[in-house]
C-alpha cells in the first residue's frame, strides 16, 4: 500500500478543485458549447454523446483551460440565438459574418484553414459549372441559415431553393427539385459516402474560396467572455504544438490536403499559421488534377 504525505495530499487536493477556480466570478454554470449536428466536423457518436473534430478540439481546449464543459444540441438558428443572449458561451464551425460579429468574438488565431465550397450536381447533368454566372437561373439548395461567402451569397443570379440539412438538399438533386447544391468539401465527401447520394452525384468544377480561416466564436454575453485572453492563448498553443492538426486528422482534411482544387476560385484564404499558401485568386485559371 502506497501511502500520500499530507503536503502532497494537500497538493493533489488542489489540483482537483482547479476546473471550479478557474471559471470567472459569478459564473454559475459550465462551459457550454452550441453543438448543432454537422457531419463530418461535429456528429452524435454510438453512445449519443457529440462527437468530431469539432468537438474534439472544443473539449481539449476546455480542459487546457481547466473549464468544466457541457453542450446544448440545437438547430444552428437557435444556436445562433442562443449566443447571442450568452445563454451559449461557444460556436465552431460557424461562419464570422458582420452579422454574427456583433454578439460573436472570433477568436485569434484560426484553428484550421478555410474549407472550400463545392457545387453538386445528378450525375445525368452535363452542364458545365465553372464560374458564379453558370449558376444564373438555376435552383440552388440552399442551407437555412448557412452563410456562404459573399460572392456566392450575394449573387443575385440563382434561386434559392431552402431546406433544413444539406443532406435533404442533396435528396431534393436527386429529384431533380433543385439543379445544384453548394457545400463545404468536407461536408460533401462525408455526404457521398452515404448508400443514398453515393454514385448518383458529381463534383462540380467551380470552387468558392471563403474570405477568412476556421475561427472558434465566443460569445460577447457569455460569463466567460472576461476570460477571451486565456482562450486565445491556449488555441494559440494547441495550433502551435500541433493539437489541432492531430484533432483534425479525424476528418476530411487528412484525405484532401494534397488533394488540389479545381475550378475558378473566388477570395483569398485568410491568415493562420497552420495555413496552406494562398489559393488562387478570382478567375484564376481551372487546377487540373
Amino acid at each position: 500500500m502506497v501511502f500520500m504525505r499530507p503536503l502532497r495530499q494537500g497538493v493533489l487536493l488542489g489540483m482537483l478543485v482547479l476546473p471550479a477556480l478557474a471559471a470567472p466570478a459569478g459564473s454559475e454554470r459550465p462551459l457550454r458549447l452550441a453543438f448543432s449536428p454537422y457531419a463530418p466536423w461535429k456528429v452524435l457518436g454510438p453512445t449519443g454523446l457529440p462527437a468530431g473534430p469539432y468537438v474534439e478540439i472544443i473539449r481539449a481546449l476546455a480542459k487546457r483551460m481547466g473549464l468544466p464543459l457541457t453542450f446544448r444540441d440545437c438547430p444552428l438558428q437557435r444556436c445562433l440565438l442562443e449566443a447571442e443572449r450568452g445563454d451559449v458561451d461557444l460556436v465552431i464551425g460557424v461562419r464570422g459574418t458582420p452579422e454574427r460579429r456583433a454578439y460573436l468574438h472570433f477568436l485569434e488565431p484560426a484553428f484550421a484553414p478555410a474549407s472550400p465550397i463545392r457545387f453538386y450536381q445528378r450525375l445525368q447533368d452535363r452542364r458545365v459549372l465553372r464560374s458564379l454566372t453558370d449558376l444564373n437561373g438555376l435552383s440552388v439548395g440552399w442551407t437555412e441559415g448557412v452563410q456562404f461567402p459573399p460572392p456566392l451569397h450575394q449573387h443575385a443570379g440563382l434561386i434559392r431553393d431552402l431546406s433544413p440539412t444539406t443532406a435533404s438538399s442533396f435528396r431534393k438533386l436527386l429529384m431533380a427539385r433543385v439543379d445544384v447544391v453548394p457545400t463545404t468539401e468536407g461536408r460533401g465527401r462525408a455526404l457521398l459516402r452515404q448508400a443514398e447520394f453515393a454514385g448518383r452525384i458529381r463534383l462540380a468544377p467551380l470552387v468558392v474560396w471563403p474570405e477568412e480561416d476556421r475561427k472558434i466564436g465566443l460569445a460577447r454575453q457569455s460569463p466567460y467572455y472576461s476570460l477571451r485572453p486565456r482562450f486565445e492563448q491556449a488555441i494559440a498553443a494547441m495550433v502551435a504544438d500541433g493539437t489541432m492538426r492531430r484533432l483534425l486528422a479525424e476528418g476530411p482534411e487528412s484525405r484532401s490536403a494534397s488533394e488540389p482544387a479545381t475550378g475558378t476560385a473566388s477570395g483569398q484564404a485568410g491568415r493562420c499559421t497552420a495555413c496552406p499558401p494562398p489559393k488562387p485568386a478570382v478567375d484564376a485559371p481551372p487546377a487540373r488534377h
